[in-house]
């Protein structure tokens, strides 16, 4: 490629950074997921559903 031509990824670098500046102008930003809420399960006689392990014990 001579020095004059521009490349795909050029041309996406550059409209990826006008974006980002635009959304910082607007105020708009990247927003925090909200976490899914934990809920307990109740099993039909009564009693709490077993939690799974989250780690082998030692």
């Amino acid at each position: 490629m001579s020095g004059g031509e521009v490349s795909g990824v050029d041309l996406a670098r550059v409209a990826l950074r006008a974006a980002m500046e635009a959304a910082r102008k607007n105020g708009t930003g990247q927003k925090a997921k909200e976490k899914p809420q934990a809920t307990t399960t109740v099993r039909r006689d009564g009693l709490p559903a077993p939690q799974p392990q989250l780690y082998w014990p030692a």
